[in-house]
């Protein structure tokens, strides 16, 4: 989760409501002026907060909120700007405004997006599957509509992440840079007054809030909440809103007045800041249900704090961050594939010094990108506004054919063929063939699991007598149990979608739903390649990490238990998963694989499961080593999941028992 970074000056014109023009405002900074300062200081920690969270430091879960108040002081700064020029001069020049934003922001964007195609030739790890695509909706500033469209989680984790993801964040940035200055100027043409577009802006920032919170709790934290412009807009309103407030004829009056309650609110929106990107997650349910809108009144009120002396104005005009700060946006532009090509596999390197060498060599790329690119084309280049915006369009297309030309994409992942479509959690009925409604099965489980259900439509077919009806609660990719920390499969680390929280947050809701019969349950592949916890990643065998799959094992075995349903829980295959953009790497070479990993989890299996009434192992791990041509026959098993063949095998092995209500038969007695 990733976001984007404005290089707008602050104008010093908002500390006085006479106050001097842009050229005092550059002239202000120049002399050492804290309160413009203090602006970049907000900019360096919130791209602090981004690396640190793409880092996976578990103290900084909620660090891609940083992103937010990106947006909360990109509105701020924007806003201000539009309307301290509509009072000067009475009108807003729309065509200089954009000009303005294509030579700060296109220059140093076009330079990423090629030199990740040219690079992603050679670095592997740049490589991701539709990585044109994503290059071409970055280059026109769309890909957060690219994101929100993707499926979400699964079947990308297999692969690599795509180093433009973070470009998201970009495009909802130009998108309102584009939108707000023709509200803003609309506005002003009916009314002079602030307080007319403030109450505009308000409007629009509780639809944002409120859509977001509605996406949030039908789809999840993923797609449209997360990566819609009109879902995220609010953030962004906010800073217009108190750009406008500030904006009043009264208000420099009001913050002479109250600077100390204004510095001390600063301290304490610092506090809820902290909090806040330091406890929310990417899967937590607060996430758009007021953590957004907490984190962009925060940072709203730090903003205030930034323009009266204070400890938090002297604190954030400290050098260092405002070096930080000025340069920020090519951090954030460089950090991800960056941080994708120094992985700890390349270097060796444990998590505290690959963040240092990783953060090195963003600093040092970010500083010269600004000293020589960026800062020339934004100040030097004495093209005229029009000449400005055809070399723009002319840079943009020659970097659109660059990337369709050079950029590379894995081969694609043979083994993931069997998936077609990702069912939907809950209430999803496989019925009979012919003939009543058969014995109802709930199936609890991941893609193994699932595929394991290609058997019951052949099952249903040649047992007309026994037919069989499956409801499934599925979330794909998904260890047990949910939980927000980084996991991986093949390489790299990924967050859990919120599907993977939510399908055992409420177990007996689905159990009650589907009224099973039966319930199997089917998951483990992710806990087989462990989790990044407190710094480090950690796989069974490390007390922390074991600790935590038993704790979820038994938790989602206790709600089980309360539905008094009978239970058959599978031990978990070995697997032999591969990742094709390694391919000179055998299968033997990911942790995923070792059959240790396996023999671990399904120890806590059998341990949580034996005991308790009413529940059964089936050793799925026992029956697939003794498949006919062996586990890794690509007849009954692509290494992960289950052919058509293997399903119907296993269901003609388990069902039996399954339906008789008796335990689940040792795997040298296969009755199929």
């Amino acid at each position: 989760m990733t976001t984007g970074v404005e290089g707008i000056d602050l104008p010093a014109a908002t500390r006085s409501a006479s106050g001097p023009d842009r050229d005092d405002a550059d002239a202000a900074r120049r002399s050492g002026d804290a309160h413009i300062r203090a602006i970049d200081g907000v900019r360096a920690l919130a791209v602090a907060a981004v690396l640190c969270f793409h880092q996976g430091f578990g103290w900084a879960d909620g660090g891609f909120l940083g992103v937010s108040t990106f947006f909360t002081l990109s509105g701020f700064l924007i806003t201000t700007l539009l309307w301290r020029e509509r009072e000067r001069s009475g009108r807003i020049d729309l065509p200089r405004f954009w000009e303005r934003r294509v030579r700060r922001l296109l220059p140093a964007s076009i330079l990423t997006l090629v030199a990740v195609a040219v690079a992603s030739r050679w670095i592997v790890n740049l490589r991701s599957v539709g990585l044109t695509g994503d290059l071409l909706s970055a280059l026109l500033y769309v890909s957060n509509w690219r994101f929100a469209d993707q499926p979400a989680g699964y079947l990308a984790v297999f692969t690599r992440p795509s180093p433009v993801l973070h470009f998201w964040s970009l495009s909802i940035e130009e998108q309102c840079y584009l939108l707000l200055p023709l509200l803003v100027a609309g506005l002003a043409l009916i009314a002079r007054r602030q307080r007319v577009l403030a109450g505009t802006f308000t409007l629009l920032a509780v639809a944002s809030f409120v859509t977001a919170w509605l996406l949030a709790r039908s789809d999840g934290n993923t797609g449209l909440a997360y990566f819609g412009t009109f879902s995220r807009a609010g953030e962004l309103l906010v800073g217009s809103i108190l750009a406008m407030v500030l904006a009043r004829p009264s208000a420099t009056a009001t913050l002479r007045s109250r600077r100390g309650v204004a510095a001390t609110s600063a301290v304490l929106s610092v506090v809820v800041l902290a909090v806040l990107w330091g406890g929310l997650s990417l899967t937590s349910p607060w996430l758009f249900r007021g953590g957004t809108l907490l984190n962009a009144l925060a940072s709203a009120v730090l903003i205030v704090g930034c323009l009266v002396a204070g400890p938090v104005d002297r604190v954030l005009g400290w050098a260092p961050l405002v070096l930080l700060g000025r340069i920020s946006y090519g951090v954030y532009l460089f950090h991800w594939p960056i941080f994708l090509t120094l992985d700890a596999e390349r270097t060796g390197l444990d998590p505290v010094p690959l963040f240092g060498l990783r953060v090195a060599v963003t600093v040092a790329l970010a500083a010269v990108s600004f000293r020589f690119l960026e800062q020339p084309v934004r100040r030097g280049l004495p093209a005229s506004g029009r000449r400005v915006m055809l070399t723009a369009l002319g840079a943009m297309a020659v970097g659109g054919l660059v990337i369709t030309s050079v950029a590379k994409e894995p081969v694609a992942i043979d083994w993931l063929a069997v998936i077609e479509e990702v069912p939907p959690r809950g209430h999803n009925v496989i019925e009979p063939a012919d003939g009543p409604e058969g014995t109802r099965v709930l199936m609890v489980g991941d893609s193994m699991g699932w595929s394991s259900l290609r058997g019951v439509t052949r099952w249903n077919e040649n047992h007309p007598d026994d037919p069989v009806t499956v409801d499934t609660d599925l979330a794909f990719g998904c260890p047990l149990g949910g939980g927000p920390e980084l996991q991986r499969l093949v390489l790299g680390g990924y967050p859990p979608a919120a599907e993977c929280q939510r399908m055992f947050e409420d177990l007996a809701g689905v159990v009650g739903t589907a009224k099973p019969d039966r319930i199997l349950v089917a998951i483990g592949l992710t806990d087989l390649a462990g989790r990044y916890i407190d710094g480090k990643w950690r796989q069974f065998g490390d007390p922390v990490y074991d600790a935590k799959v038993r704790a979820a094992a038994e938790r989602a075995a206790d709600s089980l238990e309360a539905t008094g349903v009978p239970v058959y829980w599978s031990t978990y295959p070995a697997v032999r998963a591969m990742d094709t953009t390694h391919p000179e790497k055998s299968w033997e070479e990911f942790p995923i694989n070792r059959p240790g990993e396996a023999d671990r989890l399904n120890e806590i299996i059998r341990n949580t499961v034996e005991g308790r009434p009413g529940f059964e192992i089936v050793d799925l791990h026992g029956w697939v080593d003794q498949l006919p041509g062996g586990p890794w026959d690509a007849t009954w098993r692509d290494g992960v999941h289950f052919s058509e063949e293997g399903a119907t095998r296993y269901y003609e092995w388990l069902m039996p028992a399954v339906l008789a209500g008796r335990p689940a038969p040792p795997p040298e007695s296969d009755e199929g």
